[in-house]
């Protein structure tokens, strides 16, 4: 006797819509999830093998993957967001450096990168707050990579084969020239019969 798998047939009910959430889920075997429902695992199979059953697995099955794909974009929105919002106290950090420095004369302090330093011995030293830039290139070029407008730097060096020549064709004279040159480009000094000509 045949299985009739009409979906004019088919009626969900809550024992059935579980089923169709669990097999969804995928983390429980199937006998597991019979067990669950209190049915026997026939049972389950037949319900799998049914049209309506298998479309609404797929649309659970496809409804995650879009709320997944949503949550990615989400979290990298948030990560650019937080990211820049430390770009920001940087420059604001550059900017009071600015202001508060004003009054001394020293090249380079109105671009707030640079710090007094007291030295031991009584007066200040300035020097370039390094681990600051370094901070501040870093998560200029992490945002710059979240939204996809950085590329790896790509090499465009060719390697030059050398082709093999002939030189049975070149006569004594065109060898040496050949010689001599190839013992410049060496750095090497020619032979003392070489120099005579």
């Amino acid at each position: 006797m045949a299985l009739q798998l009409d979906a004019t047939e088919w009626e969900w009910n809550a024992q059935r819509l579980d089923a169709a959430d669990l097999v969804a889920e995928g983390r429980s075997s199937f006998p597991a999830i019979a067990g669950k429902l209190g049915i026997d695992r026939v049972t389950l199979w037949h319900w799998r093998q049914h049209p309506a059953f298998r479309a609404r697995v797929i649309g659970i099955l496809q409804a995650a993957a879009e709320t997944l794909a949503d949550e990615r974009v989400a979290h990298k929105v948030l990560r650019v967001k937080d990211l820049a919002q430390l770009i920001r106290e940087i420059e604001q950090i550059r900017e009071e450096r600015t202001e508060a420095y004003a009054a001394y004369s020293i090249p380079g302090v109105s671009t707030g990168w640079l710090i007094p330093v007291p030295q031991a011995r009584g007066g200040t030293a300035w020097q370039v707050d390094v681990a600051l830039m370094a901070e501040y290139r870093t998560l200029t070029q992490t945002v710059v990579k979240e939204l996809g407008q950085l590329q790896d730097k790509v090499d465009y060096t060719v390697k030059a084969q050398a082709a093999p020549v002939d030189y049975s064709q070149l006569t004594t004279e065109e060898l040496q020239f050949l010689d001599r040159i190839a013992r410049r480009l060496n750095g090497e000094a020619a032979p003392r019969a070489a120099l005579k000509r």
